[in-house]
């Protein structure tokens, strides 16, 4: 498969690629001269050991490469669409371009990529259409040199025998103990990460969706939740306490006899069944109504509403008389 390059100028991106690069870099240098080579020496392991761990590590930094300046599936200037696809695109208002369904346009590369899947800071690239395989790659091996690190790391100070022919005087065997709880440390981060993003990504080709999809989606079931929540609070028939009810419960109440009393010409028709003790600074205005969810979602007490519904008598002339847009 013909790749294009891809290369994002982005410094953050490029810090976070340098700082993979250098857990590779150390472990590729300090595993094999503070572990395998002196193993190997004192029949301890064979070379086939020495021989996996270098393959592994060269297969890991390929895939690093690969991912990070491969092109994700950027859109051209100027897409031909297909005849039969045309009504299946559609305008980003970040790019003003045509774009296919999936498509998401990326603020870090600057442009659209075809089933954009996330943008990932540590290979400074996106994944997209074209190298979500590559990412995949990336993720396989990454955890298997890091797992392969652990299990080096374990087995040196539990399962081998003790060290003999070794010069203690040199640097690396003398910070021994030191270099290789960095090596460990920096293991388990990586490995972790690495299983939990690739099983991630495994269960997103699963079910045909992207990490971005999962994401939108989430947002709004937990939306849904919180405003379904809500609504329910406000509209149960138990009866309010004064003092110590829910704050909006408060308001609520407050609300519906404020209503009534402006929309009957000071009349208390909207009457709670709750006697709540309001304040001059409470009644300011002749009228309130609730705000909830972010300003998106205005409601009112049902007490109100009902009370609304019987008691209000639409004036024939509507010219001189304002009734609040928010109660409706």
């Amino acid at each position: 498969m013909g790749l294009s390059l891809h290369f994002v100028v982005d410094p953050q991106g490029w810090c976070c690629v340098g700082a993979i690069f250098f857990i590779w870099l150390y472990n590729t240098l300090f595993v094999p001269k503070l572990i395998l080579f002196p193993r190997f020496e004192e029949g301890h392991i064979s070379i086939a050991a020495i021989w996996a761990y270098y393959l592994t590590s060269i297969f890991c930094v390929i895939s690093l490469l690969r991912a990070s300046t491969a092109d994700p599936g950027k859109l051209q200037d100027t897409p031909k669409i297909p005849l039969t696809e045309q009504e299946l695109w559609e305008l980003c208002n970040k790019c003003n371009m045509m774009r296919p369904k999936r498509s998401h346009h990326c603020s870090r590369c600057g442009h659209c990529v075809r089933r954009m899947d996330h943008h990932c800071p540590w290979i400074n690239n996106c994944v997209g259409e074209d190298n979500h395989w590559l990412f995949l790659q990336l993720c396989f091996y990454t955890q298997l040199l890091s797992g392969y690190t652990l299990v080096l790391d374990f087995c040196h100070y539990y399962y081998f025998l003790p060290l003999k022919a070794i010069n203690w005087d040199m640097f690396i065997f003398r910070h021994e103990l030191a270099l290789l709880r960095i090596s460990t440390f920096m293991g388990i981060v990586m490995f972790g990460g690495m299983c939990s993003l690739f099983y991630t990504q495994i269960m997103g080709i699963l079910t045909d969706t992207t990490t971005i999809e999962k994401m939108a989606n989430c947002c709004d079931e937990i939306i849904l939740a919180d405003i379904t929540t809500d609504i329910r609070w406000i509209f149960t028939d138990r009866e309010l306490e004064s003092h110590g009810s829910r704050p909006s419960q408060k308001f609520l109440a407050l609300a519906g006899r404020s209503c009534g009393s402006f929309l009957s010409g000071g009349g208390n028709h909207c009457e709670s069944p709750t006697t709540l003790p309001i304040t001059s600074k409470q009644m300011d205005g002749g009228h309130r109504w609730v705000r909830h969810a972010g300003s998106k979602l205005q409601v009112l007490s049902k007490q109100c509403y009902d009370s609304l519904q019987v008691n209000y008598n639409p004036p024939t002339n509507l010219r001189h008389h304002k009734v609040p847009q928010a109660l409706f």
